[in-house]
């Protein structure tokens, strides 16, 4: 889906998404990702199935302060079990499952308000 429409210069924003890839400020990745307004690097997560404890524990490390954390599902929105939402919320971080079309446009929203967020996205 093509997001240009809502692109702001000096900001990293998803442009569009789909086909497993993305293009983030006019910038291709393929595979899924973790973007924030830092930079977008790939993800080595392919499915819903492989997230774990790990990876948020990963992206907390790795982005400092952050606030919010959404969580792009891929093309359908899914849950975690209960235990490793509760884990995660113990860092007192904002957090949000949705499907990944969802997160795109919930992270530039964000980003346009100068909110501190990562978005790690699961292609599809």
């Amino acid at each position: 889906m093509d997001l240009s429409s809502s692109v702001t210069f000096n900001k990293n924003k998803i442009e569009s998404y789909g086909d497993r890839s993305f293009k983030i400020n006019g910038k291709s990745f393929s595979g899924s990702v973790i973007v924030s307004n830092k930079g977008t690097v790939n993800w080595n997560v392919s499915s819903f199935n492989e997230i774990k404890l790990q990876n948020f524990t990963d992206i907390i490390s790795n982005y400092g302060n952050l606030r919010t954390l959404l969580i792009g599902t891929g093309k359908y929105h899914q849950f975690p079990d209960h235990e490793l939402i509760k884990n995660i919320r113990e860092n007192n971080l904002g957090l949000e499952f949705m499907d990944t079309g969802s997160a795109c446009r919930t992270f530039n929203v964000l980003i346009e308000e100068n909110r501190d967020v990562v978005a790690a996205l699961i292609a599809f």
